[in-house]
């Protein structure tokens, strides 16, 4: 009985009837000075992540406060920012701040003049943000990984097992991500099955600014996409450490001051534990899957004009799996390490520098066996280093409220190192009389190094006050394969008025293959040109008075001089794909990617917020003078997201999502009979990517329940992807049962599917 007492208490104690509600609240209106209501304001309360946003008749409430003193603050695009001060709220009361806001012309450096820029995360609430950083904790993301929540943004595109995103087509190694300043190269985990999370946990983020085209002249040497992470800074004056646990991950950061506040820290340490559950379900005995990663920051004002931020960045896998006649072992690391120097020379002369140092190296080791004689089917045994040292600096001077220059030079001295082996068995011969094993074997060792050199300039003019545009010319240089590419930029904003906006970018982009790309598993020694690709990009924008904010994008991308790919035609997830038979090599004479997008979202701070999102893109290259869709080709695309919040204590997501299927080569098999009078199976396949699979749909759903005690807070969540267990095709394997009795065989189709329902659940702890 007493058991069954103590159940309920905490049962009730979840369900929050136990912890104590609070009715202050703060409510008002804003209004512009001629008295119209300015909908969509953000409201903020000052030292917390409590806020809200006017509705259409301008009105705002902030409900639900503990007792204390209070300083509220409105902001909102094209008006001053306002403040109110020692507000206090005590016992029940309800206080009303109104606020008047006065039109101002918004700062030429806060312009967003690039088409396809999201802005996410940012602690302090604007119109402009895409998605909040409460958004991003609280959408269904396998992981607790940014890059799955981001994927819901029109534009890109994703698997179920794999966090990686392709922009406009353009997939992961197009993208350009960033790390305060700090280029990353393949920040992801468990990368033999196609990177499952990133390294980059998301409670280490402070923003993020996505660009999914035409990005401006400061960011080169990628194609399609710019990810740009910056990392938390903590409040003043206070600490937290966090302590967490999920489905997949175990995580530990604290952050704080120190010095009076001139100086910040940071640190994370995240674990993944997928080991752990398969050695306590005894499921351990094939696959032994390990991953860690280590983020840490110290920061320090020397006084009002320059700071200095010390960075560290450490990741590392481990994989074994052994199968039958398979053994694979896997280890891959990475290790960055970057000074950056921010310093303020004059008040309109602002630069900053990074000094960084890196490292990435992978080991891959495997071979198959046959079942019955044990002899060596293929065999691999791999190493690649990549190291680099590098320094950039960027310069920004306001010369006017109606111009600015922005000019930096970016330099690294790169090295790899390519020790490769692998033997794939193509046949048996007689020879003598005697049976001897053929086989195709590859052997490369290669160190090659470089330098790297990156220079550009842009000018942002305020030509007329609702006219801006923005000229740059970006110069790069890659020793190794002999690139110096010059690519012009442009970029025009014009504000219709003061809620609609009309955007255009254009420019040519260049990507210079990595000196540590090389194709060497396929016997590739030789490095290629860069690949260009020429962005036009037109983008409308309108916010309504109702709270609803729509974005329409146009786009086109035309690429040309890509290098070879390594294709292969079944989709199988293999650890060591260059020994498969399926594997080809395709060379196209050039690509194209169009489509249009859809974005629309109300989130105004009520109870109910919503995103809802359409694309249709076309990602195509031409080979041989047929145009074949891109793996993640992907025609109709749907988002719709709903968030329901009745108090700050529980908050319920549901997303659905809506693609085309994806393309896939189509395969029949036929009998080979060989003169000694053994059999075997072939595989005939048809044109590259000319078959599509089912349409792929699902449901996720997510619940979040937070405590708020004295000097701790403590969370839950329960998520269930694809809530409805849609079995959405992810390719067709072809199984052969053979009748030996009548020399016969038949061939039946097996589908597998991506991801069924799971669920997960996981909590946090600050103190």
């Amino acid at each position: 009985m007493l058991n069954y007492f103590k159940l309920n208490f905490l049962f009730l104690i979840f369900l929050g009837f136990s912890i104590p509600t609070f009715a202050n609240e703060i409510k008002g209106v804003v209004i512009d000075k001629s008295g119209e209501p300015l909908a969509g304001a953000n409201i903020l309360v000052i030292g917390t992540q409590t806020g809200g946003a006017a509705g259409p008749d301008g009105r705002y409430v902030i409900s639900n406060l503990a007792d204390g003193i209070y300083t509220i603050e409105v902001s909102m695009i094209g008006y001053e920012r306002k403040r109110v001060e020692v507000i206090v709220v005590k016992g029940t009361s309800s206080i009303e701040v109104n606020f008047e806001l006065a039109e101002e012309a918004v700062p030429l450096n806060e312009i967003i003049v690039t088409p396809g820029h999201f802005s996410m995360m940012a602690k302090q609430p604007t119109t402009t943000q895409s998605l909040k950083r409460e958004d991003i904790r609280s959408f269904p993301q396998l992981g607790e990984d940014v890059y799955r929540a981001v994927t819901r943004l029109p534009g890109l595109t994703g698997s179920d097992f794999s966090s990686k995103f392709a922009v406009r087509g353009g997939e992961q190694e197009e993208v350009l991500v960033l790390l305060d300043g700090m280029k990353l190269y393949d920040p992801f985990h468990l990368k033999d099955f196609t990177g499952v999370v990133s390294v980059i946990d998301v409670e280490a983020i402070g923003s993020i600014d996505l660009i999914t085209g035409a990005f401006p002249a400061q960011y080169g040497d990628r194609l399609s996409g710019v990810f740009n992470i910056k990392t938390a800074n903590p409040s003043f004056g206070q600490r937290r450490t966090s302590l967490a646990l999920s489905f997949m991950n175990a995580r530990f950061l604290s952050e704080g001051g120190f010095a009076g506040g001139k100086g910040q820290w940071l640190f994370l340490a995240r674990r993944g534990y997928i080991d752990v559950i398969l050695k306590l379900t005894g499921e351990d005995d094939n696959l032994s899957p390990f991953y860690y990663d280590i983020l840490s920051k110290v920061q320090y004002h020397l006084n009002k004009k320059h700071s200095l931020s010390f960075n560290v960045l450490r990741s590392d896998d481990d994989l074994e799996f052994i199968e039958d006649e398979d053994t694979v072992t896997t280890s891959y690391g990475s290790s960055y390490g970057w000074l950056t120097w921010w310093a303020s020379f004059h008040p309109k002369l602002l630069a900053q520098t990074v000094l960084s140092i890196g490292k990435l190296d992978q080991s891959r080791k495997g071979f198959d066996l046959t079942n019955r004689s044990l002899e060596i089917l293929a065999e691999v045994d791999a190493r690649r280093d990549f190291n680099f040292l590098g320094v950039k600096q960027d310069w920004n001077y306001d010369l006017s409220e109606r111009l600015i220059f922005k000019w930096g030079a970016d330099y690294k001295h790169v090295s790899a190192i390519y020790d490769y082996f692998n033997q794939d068995r193509i046949g048996i011969e007689v020879v003598d009389g005697n049976r001897v094993l053929v086989f195709d074997t590859t052997q490369i060792d290669l160190e090659p190094s470089g330098n790297e050199l990156g220079l550009y300039l842009s000018t942002r003019m305020r030509l007329l006050q609702p006219l801006t545009t923005e000229i740059g010319l970006r110069y790069d240089r890659a020793s190794w394969t002999d690139d110096k590419k010059i690519s012009p930029r442009f970029n025009l904003a014009y504000a219709l008025t003061s809620q609609t906006s009309l955007r255009f970018g254009w420019g040519k982009f260049y990507q210079s293959q990595g000196i540590h790309e090389l194709q060497v598993q396929d016997d590739d020694q030789e490095f290629y040109p860069a690949t260009l690709a020429e962005h036009r990009v037109i983008g409308f924008e309108q916010r309504f008075n109702s709270g609803v904010n729509l974005r329409v994008e146009a786009y086109e991308k035309e690429i040309s001089g890509r290098r070879p790919r390594y294709q292969n035609l079944s989709n199988q997830l293999e650890a060591f794909p260059e020994v498969e038979e399926d594997r080809i090599r395709l060379q196209p004479e050039s690509g194209k990617s169009k489509g249009i997008e859809f974005f629309m979202k109300k989130d105004t701070g009520n109870k109910f917020n919503w995103w809802g999102s359409y694309s249709f893109a076309i990602v195509e290259d031409k080979i041989n003078g047929v145009n074949v869709p891109r793996n993640f080709d992907q025609r109709h695309t749907v988002y719709l997201d709903l968030s329901y919040k009745p108090n700050p204590k529980w908050r319920l997501n549901l997303s659905w999502q809506y693609h085309s299927g994806w393309p896939f080569t189509e395969s029949t098999v036929e009998k080979v009979d060989f003169p000694d009078g053994s059999i075997d199976f072939g595989r005939i396949y048809g044109p590259v990517n000319g078959e599509r699979l089912s349409a792929y749909h699902r449901m996720d759903v997510r619940i979040n329940r937070y405590f708020d005690f004295a000097k701790s807070k403590l969370s839950f969540f329960f998520e269930v992807r694809n809530l409805y267990n849609r079995d959405n095709a992810r390719l067709f394997e072809n199984n052969i049962i053979f009748d030996s009795s009548t020399d016969t065989f038949r061939v039946e189709k097996v589908e597998e599917s991506w991801l069924p329902l799971l669920p997960s659940l996981g909590f946090s702890f600050d103190f």
